[in-house]
């Protein structure tokens, strides 16, 4: 039903999944050292209504690498340029974490390429502060670290190194596909290299589409705060804000049927605002 295809942007090529045709295109963009595949549990449910590209940023998964170009901009010229050169039609967005920040800059600077734009729990601290900053920092510091290693054993033992307590399946899991990912594109967030040019308020001031902002649980790992939420609220022109209380920052892996059916609701306000 899916079936990886390649695109060249001009700068680099991508590699995502794409779906049939069933209705208004859907971009899946995943959050940082991901890839495509992080949305797989809910991809068969989606193909009904959507025609669903889920896509691998570049420096991740099986997209080309370039390394020292891995600010949010460059990431969303990729995605301007899959959207007016091989979909051909405008699409709804789906920014997962980096994504989500990637989305916001696609949907400020291709205003008529994108109808409608989901923020999934948003890194919005980015604004402000640089994650070396932050609770998640040594995590990343440690990946970052690990990248090095020339196997995915080898990436393995160093991330179990780094979490004692880890399960060792999941870290293997985790390694095979950190393998693929460029380690530029950590640097770029440990750096903060990946916002140069990136103005959070006024582009999304840009937005004139409709968006939905999903706020996930703090309590339980999710990135977006209350403060950062409402900057995000004072900024979107035409927002819907939910809170999903328990539900972490992995949500479409949490609880992919809950977000699926968002999609879906947000689809039919979409399609009622006569953009779809």
């Amino acid at each position: 039903m899916y079936h990886e295809q390649r695109f060249h942007t001009g700068a680099v090529e991508l590699n995502f999944a794409e779906g049939p045709a069933a209705g208004p295109g859907l971009i899946l963009l995943h959050g940082a050292t991901l890839s495509w595949r992080t949305f797989q549990g809910l991809l068969p449910s989606l193909s009904v209504h959507w025609h669903v590209l889920a896509v691998d940023l570049r420096g991740h998964g099986a997209s080309g690498q370039t390394p020292g170009s891995y600010r949010l901009l460059d990431y969303a010229a990729d995605i301007i340029a899959l959207i007016r050169q091989y979909l051909l039609a405008p699409a709804v967005i789906y920014g997962h974490s980096l994504g989500a920040l990637v989305g916001t800059a696609v949907a400020a600077q291709a205003v008529e390429s994108v109808h409608g734009l989901v923020l999934a729990d948003p890194p919005l601290f980015y604004r402000d502060t640089r994650v070396v900053d932050t609770k998640w920092g040594p995590s990343l510091a440690a990946t970052h670290a690990a990248l090095s290693a020339p196997t995915v054993e080898a990436i393995a033992a160093r991330l179990a190194a780094a979490d004692p307590g880890a399960d060792s399946a999941a870290l293997q899991t985790r390694a095979q596909r950190l393998i693929q990912l460029d380690a530029d594109t950590l640097g770029a967030l440990l750096a903060h290299n990946h916002m140069a040019g990136y103005d959070m308020g006024p582009l999304m001031a840009r937005i004139v589409c409709p968006t939905l902002l999903i706020q996930c649980d703090p309590a339980h790992g999710a990135a977006l705060e209350e403060d950062d939420a409402d900057f995000a609220r004072a900024h979107l022109r035409r927002n819907q804000f939910l809170r999903l209380r328990g539900v972490g920052h992995m949500l479409h892996t949490e609880q992919p049927e809950t977000v699926r059916r968002l999609l879906e609701e947000f689809r039919r306000r979409v399609s009622e605002d006569g953009l779809l």
